[in-house]
């Protein structure tokens, strides 16, 4: 109802940046059986654009919580199964990062063992004795 009286409201985000579509999702009173229309009017780019507040693509928000769509969910992958694979590759690159960090910061470390500065060698450590 609120579309139709305000219809470019539709184009405007919240304070979260979320779009009406993902604000209407997030809050989950929308179901594919009672809101078909709703779901059918979201472009394509909606539908691959993940919650800017949560990282959730709209098929994973309409899986969530008490308000679970399996109709809604299967109607979003339908329109475009290749999100599996946009999340599975963010999913991967995320991890890399991640991984890349850890590694980075574990290098950066000062270790003394018994008050000898120990050298590393990438991950392992040589002791040099004093002499």
């Amino acid at each position: 109802e609120f579309v139709l009286r305000y219809p470019s409201a539709v184009f405007l985000r919240d304070k979260n940046g979320r779009s009406f579509h993902q604000f209407e999702l997030a809050i989950g009173s929308k179901t594919f059986k009672k809101n078909a229309t709703f779901f059918i009017g979201m472009s394509n780019a909606e539908i691959r654009e993940p919650d800017p507040k949560t990282n959730l693509y709209p098929f994973m928000t309409a899986a969530l919580g008490q308000t679970s769509d399996l109709t809604a969910v299967y109607y979003l992958l339908l329109r475009d199964p290749s999100i599996i694979e946009s999340c599975n590759r963010e999913k991967v690159k995320a991890k890399f990062i991640k991984n890349k960090l850890e590694n980075k910061n574990k290098t950066k470390r000062t270790h003394k063992l018994n008050g000898c500065p120990i050298a590393k060698i990438g991950f392992s450590a040589q002791v040099f004795p004093n002499i």
